[in-house]
């Protein structure tokens, strides 16, 4: 099967997950507090995607 030139993209999961973990690692090493408030408004953030994407999904029973 020949693949498609045009819909190929430069974005590489792995690639970026190290790039996010060195960041990352770089910021604990240089301020922990910025590190934990960096690292908390992550997860309320996630949390937050995660509560908005299922509650379309769940009817309520009647």
């Amino acid at each position: 099967m020949k693949t498609n030139k045009q819909t190929e993209t430069t974005f590489h999961v792995m690639d970026y997950v190290r790039q996010v973990r060195a960041e990352m690692n770089e910021l604990y090493l240089q301020d922990k507090s910025k590190y934990l408030a960096r690292l908390n408004a992550s997860m309320s953030d996630f949390v937050r995607r995660q509560s908005g994407a299922y509650s379309s999904h769940f009817v309520k029973n009647i």
